[in-house]
Formats: C-alpha cells, structure tokens, sequence
C-alpha cells in the first residue's frame, strides 16, 4: 500500500504538469544617481553621508602616507577635513 502511495506522488510530483516555468524577477526601474537600498526621501542625506566618510577616508589615507603618529591623528585628519570644506 505505502509503495502505491509512494509512487503516485512521485509520479504527481515529477509530471510535467506539475513543473512550473521559473518566474523572472521583478525589475525596478533604476534612476541614475540614486543609491540602491535607500528609500527615495532619504537619497540627500545618504549622499551627504557618504561624501563625509570620504572626506575622512582620504584624511586617514593622508595620515597614514605622511606618517603622522598616532597620538596626533585626530587633530591631523580634523584640520584635514576643515580643509577639504574650503
């Protein structure tokens, strides 16, 4: 009896009425110069927090091809970033 069962399923199962074409995902419609992931409001202030972490990012990388020591990396890279808004 259990092999009967069995074998009506897999055969339900493997039918080729059973299989399903694979659905192609939907494609939002990507608008050039947002950044994917951030809700549409919110575009101003993630690129205006993204532009500072580069500004720290190339005070950091300043510093460390400068060598400045690390007691004195802080006021470094806070001088650096006062510039870079000039």
């Amino acid at each position: 009896m259990r092999v009967l069962v069995t074998a009506a399923i897999a055969t339900a199962l493997l039918s080729p009425a059973a299989a399903q074409a694979p659905q192609q995902p939907e494609t939002k419609e990507v608008v050039i110069g947002t950044i994917p992931g951030v809700a549409p409001e919110y575009q101003d202030a993630a690129r205006k927090a993204m532009k500072a972490r580069q500004k720290v990012a190339a005070c950091q990388k300043e510093a460390t091809e400068q060598k400045v020591l690390p007691r004195d990396r802080t006021q470094f890279v806070l001088a650096c970033i006062d510039k870079l808004k000039d």
